[in-house]
């Protein structure tokens, strides 16, 4: 190994089958990586070491290593521990690692951990890769604490967790990952690919993306399985935030996007989620979701968006209002102005105003009994001002019960020289002020009297609920 560095030539220390490979000093390849041997003329150094077992702690804290290192089927004693240190391409490709501490590091070019084993911590908080961290079927294991531990952490390139355009087998296996992952405050400028990853952190946080910015697509999709909290507020997705097909049944795998901003979020899972999802006060351009996946509880207040994509074209009106009765703090007000905005930007106003008007229906269960009494009031007379023709239906109630009452048993005449028309005596009784002088000129008499002092007390009611829910209607749109 140590002759070989100077060319970059791999080098091979496994036995026979079942025989115990070779050892070599962690502090050898620390030395080399260093610089201990300068490069030759016309040579490119490099590391290019398969099948060892590497004793003691791979130390390169603060190094400048120019030289790319790959180690590859190599099993780690120690932690290396490369905090503030400086590469190019770094591999650990299908190795077993107690942990891997990387605060500060820098590498220029891929820090490549496929199929790797790490049993503890893998560390990179604050840790810059101008290349691709790919972590296609590795596995990540610390239970009790963070598996993967990467707040600040910045990738110029893609974090890959999948194999891209491949479904998951026994070549190509998915990321596992037992432990939570930490992403709060990273900064991810070529997407992450997560399809088919299990992250397992049963009652815990599974994923932390508190502040993370990801530009491209964030994709946790192709079975994609969560035991844990996904927790992402204030993220930024400039670009698609999928769980299509996923696997969210975990009562744990809650989802919080409060406060985020995503340009396309695709809530299409395998089944229909079982815990919470947060979108309070969450911004997105499109929001993909399907009926029969919705989860059973959401947090929508505040949630914006400019248009909601489903399959079949989504459910009817009724349907989506039944999503917004999902929200576990009851009744807001601004889901369904949302949702009515929606339907008018789409040219659809009878469904706005019927979004509309369940929202007072709803509001009407908070008020106290008087206000409810009159919000009963307004709704069976007028819809709340949302369905104006009802007043037009009771008024002809009111009018034929009047005409055929009072031709049968018609009022006295109070002075003479006009002629009585049941019609438009009952007319006039239904309006706030006599407009035709009918109500002075005849007296009713006998029980019809009640039935006069009813059609000018329901006269008042239905223009006084005409006005109050046309003016609510218009302030409101």
């Amino acid at each position: 190994m140590w002759n070989a560095f100077a060319s970059g030539e791999p080098v091979d220390l496994g036995g026979a089958d079942g025989d115990e490979p070779a050892t070599v000093r962690a502090e050898v390849i620390a030395a080399l990586l260093r610089g201990v041997r300068p490069p030759e003329p016309g040579q490119a150094p490099g590391l290019l070491l398969r099948r060892a077992r590497i004793t003691g702690v791979l130390d390169l804290t603060y190094a400048q290593v120019t030289a790319p290192a790959r180690l590859e089927e190599c099993r780690f004693d120690g932690e290396p521990d490369l905090t503030c240190a400086s590469t190019r391409g770094l591999a650990f490709a299908s190795c077993e690692l107690p942990g891997f501490s990387g605060r500060l590091l820098r590498v220029e070019g891929n820090l490549d951990l496929r199929r790797s084993v790490v049993r503890g911590r893998l560390s990179l908080i604050r840790a810059t890769i101008t290349g691709e961290l790919r972590l296609h079927g590795a596995r990540l294991l610390n239970p009790d604490g963070w598996a993967l531990f990467a707040g600040g952490l910045t990738v110029e390139s893609a974090v890959f967790g999948a194999y891209p355009l491949r479904e998951a087998s026994p070549e190509h296996p998915p990321l596992v990952v037992e432990g939570g992952v930490r992403l709060a405050g990273a900064r991810l400028l070529g997407g992450v690919f997560l399809g088919g990853a299990q992250v397992r952190n049963p009652g815990k946080v599974a994923i932390s993306g508190e502040n993370l910015t990801v530009f491209g697509r964030m994709v946790c999709d192709k079975g994609f399985t969560a035991e844990g909290h996904l927790s992402l507020p204030h993220a930024r997705v400039d670009g698609e935030l999928s769980f299509a097909d996923a696997v969210l049944t975990d009562a744990d795998a809650e989802i919080s996007l409060n406060n985020a901003k995503v340009d396309d979020l695709n809530l299409r899972a395998a089944a229909p989620i079982a815990s919470l999802v947060d979108l309070r006060h969450a911004r997105c351009n499109v929001i993909r979701d399907d009926p029969a996946t919705w989860p059973a509880r959401v947090a929508l207040d505040g949630l914006a968006y400019d248009a909601i994509d489903a399959p079949d074209r989504g459910p009817d009106v009724a349907g989506r209002m039944g999503w917004l009765r999902r929200d576990v703090h009851g009744y807001r007000p601004q889901p369904y102005e949302q949702l009515a905005a929606l339907y008018r930007r789409l040219g659809d106003d009878a469904d706005a105003r019927r979004v509309l008007l369940e929202k007072q229906r709803r509001r009407r269960r908070e008020l106290r009994a008087p206000s409810r009494m009159l919000g009963r009031l307004l709704d069976w007379t007028v819809g709340y001002g949302y369905r104006p023709w009802r007043a037009a239906l009771w008024l002809i109630v009111m009018l034929a019960v009047g005409t055929a009452v009072f031709s049968a048993w018609p009022p006295a005449a109070v002075t003479t020289g006009r002629r009585f028309d049941a019609v438009m005596y009952t007319f006039d009784l239904l309006l706030p002020i006599s407009a035709f002088g009918l109500r002075e000129a005849f007296i009713p008499v006998g029980s019809t009297r009640w039935l006069a002092y009813g059609l000018t007390a329901a006269g008042w009611l239905l223009a006084t609920a005409l006005l109050a829910g046309i003016t609510r209607a218009l302030r409101r749109d």
